[in-house]
């Protein structure tokens, strides 16, 4: 079992935690308009990777789980990368998955309560080090783009790709956090910036070491984003220095 430095526990996920797991996942992005992950693909990750499905505990009760498969990760895979659904075999991970893969792939996590999401993060860290593999890494929803979109009348005469390239190098640069990877293609749009920060992109900055190392359009379904996506890198090189 793994403490975070916020008290929650953390520990690996077992057979009777499986409705609890699509609870938690339902809770977490029904909201959102999203499809959720339900008891089918529970049991999937504990037949391929049981190590990678991970629950957090507050005071006993538990808030918040995560599920990573392994895989071979370099920088130059961002230019070449789909759909979500092809990185992951549709996020059951049984034809992607990697034991030996040189990095940890962050398929899905889902928090019901503040904090329950960098405790887990601050355990997959851990894990990154202990396991010396080379890349933390996950896709990241732009939970606020369709808003900024519809708000800006400017912005719906722009590209979809290059709106969403804009709007993240915004979302870094203007509310701190993470750096963009230069072979993230920019360019200055005449646009109001985004007036706060991306609800869930900005959060993922904030981790140690984060950057965007690549921005897709139609990379999942998720109306919220636009269908769009970024690709947070965290190098082990970056947390042990």
């Amino acid at each position: 079992m793994f403490v975070s430095s916020a008290g929650f526990e953390i520990r690996s996920a077992v057979e009777h935690d499986v409705a609890c797991l699509a609870e938690l996942d339902a809770r977490a992005f029904g909201s959102a308009g999203m499809g959720h992950y339900g008891e089918t693909h529970a049991r999937c990750w504990l037949e391929v990777n049981p190590e990678g499905l991970l629950i957090a505990a507050r005071d006993g009760v538990d808030v918040a789980c995560c599920y990573s498969q392994y895989v071979d990760f370099s920088p130059g895979d961002a230019a070449r990368l789909t759909t979500d659904a092809e990185f992951t075999d549709s996020a059951f991970t049984r034809a992607t998955h990697r034991p030996g893969g040189n990095s940890i792939h962050v398929v899905t996590v889902s928090s019901t309560a503040p904090g329950g999401r960098r405790a887990l993060f601050e355990a997959l860290r851990y894990q990154l080090i202990a396991q010396e593999r080379a890349f933390l890494i996950l896709f990241s929803r732009l939970a606020g783009l369709r808003e900024y979109r519809h708000s800006c009348s400017a912005a719906a005469s722009v590209g979809m790709e290059r709106l969403a390239r804009w709007y993240v190098a915004q979302c870094a640069s203007r509310y701190g956090g993470g750096t963009v990877w230069p072979e993230v293609a920019r360019e200055a749009l005449p646009l109001p910036p985004p007036p706060a920060p991306d609800p869930v992109l900005n959060k993922y900055l904030r981790d140690r070491g984060a950057a965007v190392a690549a921005v897709m359009a139609d990379w999942i379904e998720d109306p919220a984003s636009c269908n769009c996506g970024a690709l947070v890198v965290t190098p082990r090189a970056a947390l042990l220095r």
